[in-house]
Parts: structure tokens; C-alpha cells; sequence
């Protein structure tokens, strides 16, 4: 009576002949499109009900295995009275499912991983130390929440008038000159056995300090200045200890990836300055100046708390001590007052010979006409007098701009010294220095003097808002002056000689930033004597004007360039030109990161470039 099955038959096929019985035409349409046949079997015979018990496999015909019934689409052959079965198959589903959504997680989490470590840590490990480093480069681009609130402070709670302010500003500046100072320190003396750990704890503790005494303590302009300063000090030895540890682990990998790091911390440093240009202004709108201090206080502490994390051993010392100390050399008191004079007079010895070598070695490189010519254009070029200080008093108190604005102002600006790192690399790189510095400065003139047009009202006629000439202004300054900016770095890393890259390399930024003080405060004397007060903006035309046309001045020396040790053929970017900086440094280091002002001019944009 039943024909005999040709094949296996799985559990899986039993399934398949209930719903036979139970939905026929439903199932041989199933059964077609699975390859599986069934005999001819009177009509009263799919009427009957199947079960278990009565049910063989003999009136079908396999001509395909079970496995089928995976592609076919379960809810077109399930019926009600079998669910139990389908119960059983569930699991099974389950299980297999979850597996399939375990392994492509891990897929996905394996993509990101290696996202993660070749485009956004450049290939470094992911280490507490890395950590600890990038962190500091955060900080010091966040550290910027409180700049706004700094000027506002000096001029509405001090009632200092521009040229007051702007004397100040340069004052402030002063610890970035001396950056080559505090690398040779943290070279040459270990404090507590540390060269590195110690100098970052310092500096945190010293910033949280400043910032502390900026928003209880301060009440005169002598107390906020020395405040200020120390802040400013704290900040400029926290990024020569970041940038010596840079260098440390740069020379660990291969020259090919030597400025990976160095521009993976100067994209942390201006990300964070990015993120805090518009709360700058917002928060100033909700909050104090002090309060704005005290929430700036808490970011230097972190510098404290991750220094003990960066990987560091023992100064050799220290090292000295204990072993004296576990062999009892040094066991008693007078053992031990023996062994501190004699690692002091050893510490002397040792930094008055690295003095005298350091010093040996600068002289021999700055005397040099290859370099001494150079760096005197540069000089002048970045030392002409600048109106930052008396257009930011114009900004709020004529045309009565607020502290949100301003953070706009900023933000934008921030945004246009990443287009102008951008339009170098892209298509400015192969001119040459001496024509890209000769062009950048002439170019700057009348976009300089654009400034007029505000001050005189002429932008309000032609039908443009203060509002979006202010934000066109700064946009288009910003990223001119950064554009110009770049130029100076790679001719800084080509004129340091073999053998004094890094002193020769620190000493060169930090004449760049005292020549930004100086033209600061000849800026602020030419506020004093044009007078330019807060209330009286009569002759800011004139001080806009000659701050501008002096920048013209420098180029009379331009022809010093022609004695740079430098192929005007070669591209450099701003990439490699960290690359051979970090590549060559040994002891010190004075690589710098930029911070955009509220408004100015170029030059002014590539004085901030380097703090």
C-alpha cells in the first residue's frame, strides 16, 4: 500500500508531511520549490488525520534531502495543530542565530579596532601612558574656556583701558620665551627622582593654584597678573615635558611614523581648543569670570593625576641611594646627609657642564649667517605692532557684541586655521619660502586694513551686518595668517644645524613668541599715544592703519631668507616638518601649538600659532 522511500529521511520531513495532511495545496507548493514529490493518493486520504503513531514515511518520494526546509520560509508551512514541533526547531534557530550575531559583533568590533588604532592613534598601542600624554595635549587645547573670560575680566572688573590691557597680554606672554629654560630643567635636575613625572605634577599643581587664585584671591591688576603669568607657566613647562616625552617615544619607533605622534597630539591639542572656543562665550553668558576661573581649575589637576601613569624610571641617583642604603653605606644619619651633599655637588657638576655645552652649542649655531639672517626676518616680520587689544574694545563696547558672539568668533576662527593647514599642504608646499612669506604679507595689507570698513560704517551702508563682516573678517584673516604661519615652521626645522636640532630648534620658537610680545607692546604705546581709550575710538582708524602698513617694513630684509640652508624646490608639510623636528630632537624640545584670538590680523594669527 506504500510505496517505499528512496533516501534518508530526516526528522525535518516528517514535519513537512503533517502539513501536508493539513494544508495540501499550501504544501505542494512548498514541496515544489524544495524538490520534494509526493505519490498520487486518494482524495479521502489527505482528509485523514495523521499522527506519530499512524504516520510512515513510505507514501513519499525524496528527491532531495531535508536540508530544504532551511530555505523555505517557515511561517508558509507551519499550522496550528503542530507547534509543538516547531517548538522543538526554535532553539536550534536560536542558537544558531546568536552565533551568527556573535561572530559579526566580534567582526565589527575587530573593523573598529583597527579603525581605531590606524587612523586616529596612528598605529600606537592604546597604552595608560599614550593616554596620559594625549591627555595633557587635551588640557592645554581646553585651557582656552577661560581666555575670554580672562579679557573680560581685566576689563570689566579692573577697569583696565586698551592700553593697559594690551601691556598686560604681553606680560603674560613672557613664559613662552623662555621655553629652552624649563627643558634643560627637566633634563638636567630630577625632582623627587623624576624627570618627567615630577615637572608634570609641578605644572598641574601650579596651573590649578592660578586659576584658583585668578577666581578668589585676585581683586587688583597686580594680584590677577601674577596669576595669570604663573597660569601661562604652567602651561608652557606642562607642553615641554609633553613634547620631551613625544620626542622620547618617537625615537623608539621607525622614522617613518617619527611625526605620526606629534601630529596626532597637535590634532588632540586643537580639537579640545575647537570644542571650548563657542562655551568660552556661552558660558560667560550664564556665569562670572570668577566662576568660569574655578571650573578651569579642575583641568590642570588631571595633568597631576595621570603624570603617574607616563612610564618612567628612577633617576639614576636616586637609584644610587637605595642601593647604598640596602648595602648600609647610607644606613645611618650621617651616611646619609654624606650621600645628598654628594649627589648634590654631583647635580651641580653635571648642570654646569650641560650649561656650558648647551650655551657652546647655541653660540656656535646662532653666530652662524645661514641662520642669524633668517631668524633676524623673522624676528622683525612677527615684531611690528599690532590693534588686537583697542578692535576688542571697539567690538564690545561700540558695536556692543556679546561674550556668546565672540565664542562664535572664536570658533570660526579655530575652523579657518584648520583650512589654512589644509590649503598649505594641499597646493602651497612645493612654492617657496622667501615668495610664500613675500606674498602672505603684501596680501595682508588690504585684507588688514578691511577692518576700516568697519570702523567707519561703510559695511552698514553697502547693506552688511557688523555681525557677518566681523565673522567673514576674522574667518578670512585667520586663515591667511596661518597659511603664512606654516612657511616659518619648516624654515625653523631646516636651519637647525646636525648636532643642536633641539636647543637651536627652542631657542628659535621662543624668539618668535618674544618677538610677538614685542610687537604687543608696541602696539599697546601706539593705543596710548593715538588715544585710543575705552570710551574714545576716534583714531582707531589711524592705529589699524599703521599697525598694517608697518607690517609692509620687514620686507626690505627679505633677501636675508636668500642665506637659509633650504631647497626652495623641496615640499615640506606641516606634517613632515614635525616629523624631522621630533626625528632630530634630543634633549629639549619647542614645538608649539596655536590658539586663534577673538579678531586679528595676520601676523597676529601667526603669533598665536606658536603659544
Amino acid at each position: 500500500m506504500h510505496a517505499r522511500a528512496k533516501g534518508p529521511v530526516a526528522p525535518q520531513v516528517y514535519r513537512l508531511a503533517f502539513s501536508t495532511a493539513a494544508a495540501p495545496w499550501r504544501a505542494r507548493s512548498q514541496q515544489r520549490a524544495c524538490g520534494v514529490q509526493t505519490r498520487s493518493a486518494p482524495p479521502e486520504a489527505a482528509q485523514e488525520t495523521l499522527s506519530l503513531d499512524t504516520f510512515t514515511p513510505g507514501n513519499l518520494h525524496i528527491s532531495k534531502p531535508a536540508p530544504c526546509i532551511g530555505r523555505m520560509r517557515w511561517p508558509a508551512w507551519r499550522h496550528g495543530r503542530f507547534r509543538l514541533l516547531m517548538k522543538r526547531e526554535r532553539p536550534v534557530l536560536a542558537s544558531r542565530r546568536s552565533v551568527r550575531f556573535v561572530a559579526a559583533s566580534r567582526r565589527k568590533l575587530a573593523k573598529l579596532r583597527t579603525l581605531l588604532l590606524d587612523r586616529l592613534l596612528q598605529g600606537y598601542e592604546p597604552t595608560p601612558e599614550l593616554a596620559s600624554i594625549l591627555l595633557v595635549y587635551l588640557v592645554q587645547g581646553v585651557l582656552g574656556l577661560a581666555r575670554l573670560a580672562t579679557v573680560f575680566y581685566f576689563k570689566d572688573e579692573l577697569k583696565l583701558s586698551p592700553s593697559q590691557l594690551a601691556m598686560l597680554s604681553g606680560v603674560q606672554t613672557l613664559p613662552w620665551t623662555i621655553k629652552p629654560l624649563y627643558g634643560f630643567l627637566s633634563d638636567a635636575v630630577p625632582l623627587f627622582g623624576y624627570h618627567r613625572r615630577s615637572y608634570l605634577s609641578l605644572a598641574g599643581a601650579l596651573g590649578a593654584a592660578s586659576w584658583l587664585g585668578l577666581a578668589t584671591w585676585a581683586h587688583t591688576p597686580a594680584q590677577a597678573l601674577l596669576c595669570s603669568t604663573l597660569a601661562s607657566l604652567a602651561v608652557a613647562i606642562s607642553d615641554v615635558v609633553a613634547d620631551g616625552l613625544v620626542v622620547e617615544r618617537v625615537r623608539e619607533n621607525s622614522q617613518e611614523r617619527a611625526g605620526s605622534l606629534q601630529s596626532l597630539c597637535w590634532g588632540i591639542s586643537a580639537f579640545g581648543g575647537l570644542v571650548t572656543s563657542y562655551f568660552s562665550g556661552s558660558l560667560l553668558e550664564r556665569f562670572t569670570p570668577r566662576q568660569i576661573f574655578l571650573m578651569t581649575a579642575t583641568f590642570p589637576l588631571m595633568i597631576s593625576t595621570v603624570s603617574f601613569f607616563i612610564d618612567e624610571r628612577p633617576s639614576y641617583s636616586e637609584q644610587a641611594l637605595v642601593q647604598e642604603r640596602s648595602t648600609g653605606s647610607a644606613a645611618s644619619q650621617d651616611g646619609s646627609r654624606v650621600h645628598q651633599a654628594t649627589k648634590w655637588s654631583r647635580y651641580s657638576e653635571q648642570v654646569a657642564r650641560d650649561a656650558r655645552e648647551l650655551l657652546s652649542k647655541l653660540w656656535n649655531a646662532i653666530r652662524q649667517p645661514s641662520i642669524l639672517y633668517p631668524t633676524a626676518f623673522v624676528f622683525l616680520w612677527q615684531a611690528t605692532p599690532s590693534a588686537e587689544t583697542a578692535f576688542f574694545y571697539y567690538m564690545t563696547n561700540e558695536l556692543h557684541f556679546g561674550p556668546e558672539f565672540l565664542g562664535r568668533i572664536r570658533i570660526i576662527s579655530s575652523a579657518a586655521m584648520l583650512v589654512g593647514v589644509f590649503v598649505y599642504n594641499r597646493f602651497l608646499q612645493r612654492v617657496p619660502i622667501k615668495s610664500m612669506l613675500r606674498w602672505s604679507t603684501i596680501l595682508s595689507v588690504p585684507l588688514g586694513l578691511s577692518q576700516l570698513i568697519l570702523v567707519t560704517g561703510l559695511n552698514t551702508r553697502w547693506g552688511i551686518p557688523n555681525s557677518w563682516f566681523v565673522l567673514g573678517d576674522a574667518a578670512v584673516l585667520t586663515a591667511l595668517g596661518q597659511v603664512a604661519f606654516m612657511p616659518t615652521l619648516v624654515l625653523a626645522a631646516r636651519l637647525c644645524p646636525p648636532g643642536a636640532e633641539s636647543v637651536v630648534f627652542a631657542t628659535l620658537m621662543s624668539l618668535y613668541n618674544a618677538s610677538g610680545v614685542l610687537g604687543t607692546e608696541m602696539g599697546a604705546l601706539l593705543t596710548q599715544v593715538l588715544g585710543v581709550t575705552e570710551q574714545n575710538f576716534t583714531n582707531l582708524w589711524a592705529l589699524i592703519t599703521i599697525c598694517n602698513l608697518s607690517s609692509l617694513l620687514p620686507l626690505l630684509f627679505i633677501d636675508f631668507l636668500d642665506r637659509a640652508p633650504i631647497d626652495r624646490n623641496a615640499a615640506m608639510s606641516s606634517t613632515d616638518t614635525a616629523a624631522a623636528a621630533s626625528e632630530e630632537f634630543t634633549d629639549l624640545d619647542g614645538l608649539e601649538r596655536g590658539h586663534s584670538s577673538v579678531t586679528e590680523s595676520t601676523k597676529n594669527a601667526n603669533a598665536r600659532s606658536r603659544r
